[in-house]
């Protein structure tokens, strides 16, 4: 880019700001003007001695230094005019001795329950007491105790067996929420007792189970630190498993089985990700080669000084790995039967992808010494660098099909058919008759 292209940008993006922050006082565009003129005091940085020289850039600096100073003075002014603004309750005077009370609509109300939010959450939206909202919650008859399913027992313990499948690391807090995602709402003492009457014996053995006292994970807020990284337990069959989890709702951002283990395909479903959900404060990852793209994305965007991509031990990515130890016992494994099913489908050491012996340990939830996110990351905290090579090599894959036979796959075949029970192997057996008829295998 020539100097002159780059000066007329930067005249550009200043003239932008001026107009927003004439015609608009939000709090919203102020915040995004000041994002955009660091993102331009970043790129002066970078262009003094290379596109610009020396002395004029630094007098470049100091001038949007300074303008950026004036900006920022105006946002305490208008961040406690956006705390006091907002929707209140209006309080309505009925006269005489009948006290004055607040106009909260049985719609309102339904409409937050349906979000999802608890009655203290409803009194600081609304700007009224706990017990305004409790009282118009009891009048509407819409407390929580009227919510609740009035399943039977035997009708709960098949509907809580089929979820279970056979899989005792599950625990009652992961039944539950399975059974709200159908939109049943069942008391906790209710699950514990079905699950007791299920399996006595997995439920003693989860109670007596010896769980590490972790010290508290702390985050600002969504948004703030989302954790990634690659799950390689299926590497053997060419399937390697990348995720991402935001730190403080614990929201699986993406969850995607690829065939390979490129930063390519994980800048893709981080992508995908920011579209859906925003782009995060910083990202903790590992020191993988397939994650670079994503830290330089994240350093770019976000600056290289201030720890927007956190790089440590894979066994101190806490909330991910913790996400690991979830899927593994409850999606994956079932006592060893999908280990068992795959090495009779497929064969137990054909084709296996290797790893190299450096590569880090990959520790279940169980064995995850966790590590608050303000010590991690550490001096690692500004690497750009992009010469970590890839540590797991997947094979290519040799059995590949034409566009036909793929359309006819995908029509014939739904992923999410059969029994729980059966983990998708026999829609995997049905897939590889498919194939052998094709001569593919």
């Amino acid at each position: 880019m020539s100097t002159r292209n780059f000066i007329l940008r930067c005249k550009r993006t200043i003239n932008d700001c001026t107009r927003l922050l004439q015609t608009d006082d939000g709090h919203a565009v102020l915040q995004s003007t000041i994002v955009r003129l660091e993102t331009m005091e970043r790129s002066l940085e970078w262009s003094r001695g290379r596109i610009i020289n020396a002395p004029t850039a630094d007098l470049l600096l100091q001038d949007l230094r300074e303008y950026i100073v004036e900006v920022r003075r105006s946002w305490p002014t208008t961040t406690a005019q956006q705390v006091h603004s907002g929707y209140h309750a209006p309080l309505i005077l009925l006269g005489g001795r009948v006290p004055s009370q607040y106009s909260i609509s049985r719609e309102q109300l339904s409409f937050l329950r349906s979000c999802g939010f608890t009655a203290t959450k409803m009194a600081q939206i609304l700007k009224v007491s706990l017990r305004t909202v409790t009282r118009r919650l009891r009048r509407f008859h819409m407390l929580r105790s009227g919510i609740y399913s009035t399943i039977s027992d035997a009708a709960l313990d098949d509907l809580i067996k089929e979820l279970l499948a056979g899989n005792n690391q599950i625990g009652p807090e992961s039944v539950r929420a399975q059974l709200q995602a159908q939109q049943l709402w069942i008391q906790r003492r209710r699950v514990r007792d079905s699950m007791r009457r299920i399996d006595p014996e997995a439920a003693a053995l989860r109670a007596m189970s010896q769980r590490l006292h972790r010290r508290a994970y702390r985050v600002a807020g969504p948004n703030s630190l989302r954790h990634l990284d690659g799950n390689h337990k299926l590497i053997r069959w060419r399937i390697v498993i990348h995720g991402g989890i935001d730190g403080y709702s614990r929201l699986v951002v993406f969850l995607r089985a690829s065939d390979n283990n490129r930063c390519t395909t994980v800048m893709a479903s981080f992508m995908d990700a920011v579209a859906k959900y925003g782009v995060p404060s910083r990202v903790r990852t590992d020191h993988g080669g397939e994650n670079n793209s994503v830290c330089l994305m994240m350093n770019i965007f976000r600056g290289s000084h201030r720890g927007s991509a956190l790089r440590g031990r894979s066994t101190h990515n806490q909330r991910i790995e913790r996400l690991w130890g979830d899927l593994w016992r409850g999606c994956l494994e079932r006592q060893g039967q999908t280990t068992s099913a795959m090495q009779s489908l497929f064969g137990g050491g054909q084709g296996d992808a290797q790893e190299e012996p450096e590569s880090e340990g990959r520790a279940d939830a169980g064995d995850v010494a966790q590590e608050e996110p303000e010590r991690e990351g550490g001096a690692d905290a500004g690497d750009v660098a992009l010469d970590w090579p890839e540590r797991v090599t997947v094979p290519r894959n040799q059995h590949l099909l034409s566009d036909e036979d793929m359309e006819q796959l995908t029509a014939q075949f739904d992923p999410l058919a059969g029994r729980r029970g059966d983990l998708g192997l026999d829609v995997i057996q049905n897939i590889l008759s498919f194939m052998a008829t094709l001569n593919v295998v």
